[in-house]
């Protein structure tokens, strides 16, 4: 049986602005969906979420989900229109798998950051066999480009430990994320189907030719 699945990423309280999202069985959210994670945001976002048709909804914090770190339970209550909030945790999902997990490599002491040390130990927790894997960030080199205004260059900025344990251990069939904005786009990468599901760019602006992204599992 087929399972459609509605992508996106990094809406920073921009939720209401979104065009009618596309129809599907799940809808996946892979964080950054407030500023800061307070309680008012994480209701409103969960006001949006219960106005979704869709039969399921999954969703991963991101980095600028800062009060799911301080007080994980009180906030995924909050969420109470998400079936399943995953914090390097997996659901089924008529019959297909799903593995989340919101944190990124350290950046500016926003929430879920780990250091480089503590990369390969995060990622080493994936299960093979997934249908589709929900991570905030990217891997090294997958959708991961953006400009440093200090050194006014492009950087790949995306979790090398990541990838390895990605694309050459658990294989799962698809990799979502976001968090790198200027980075939006999808394809396949050593057999993984990837998307960068981010609906803002790097000015946290709305594109027109950004729309959540859809695919059958």
């Amino acid at each position: 049986m087929s399972v459609r699945v509605v992508v996106l990423s990094d809406t920073h309280n921009c939720h209401w602005k979104l065009p009618k999202l596309p129809d599907g069985d799940v809808l996946v959210h892979a964080g950054d969906f407030t500023f800061r994670g307070n309680q008012q945001e994480i209701l409103d976002f969960n006001d949006w979420l219960g106005r979704q048709d869709h039969p399921y909804k999954l969703v991963v914090p991101g980095n600028h989900e800062v009060g799911f770190q301080d007080a994980w339970h009180m906030c995924c209550a909050l969420l109470s229109n998400a079936d399943h909030v995953l914090k390097d945790q997996g659901c089924e999902v008529m019959g297909k798998k799903f593995w989340g997990s919101p944190w990124t490599p350290e950046f500016m002491g926003w929430a879920f950051g780990y250091s480089k040390r503590e990369g390969e130990m995060r990622w080493e927790m994936i299960p093979e066999g997934l249908d589709m894997l929900i991570t905030h960030g990217p891997p090294h080199m997958v959708f991961d480009t953006c400009y440093d205004k200090e050194q006014k260059m492009q950087k790949n900025v995306g979790c090398k430990p990541l990838f390895r344990q990605v694309m050459e251990r658990a294989k799962p069939r698809f990799h979502v994320f976001g968090h790198v904005h200027e980075s939006y786009g999808r394809a396949t990468f050593q057999g993984v189907y990837c998307m960068n599901a981010s609906q803002l760019d790097g000015n946290y602006r709305q594109q027109p030719d950004r729309t959540p992204m859809v695919v059958d599992l």
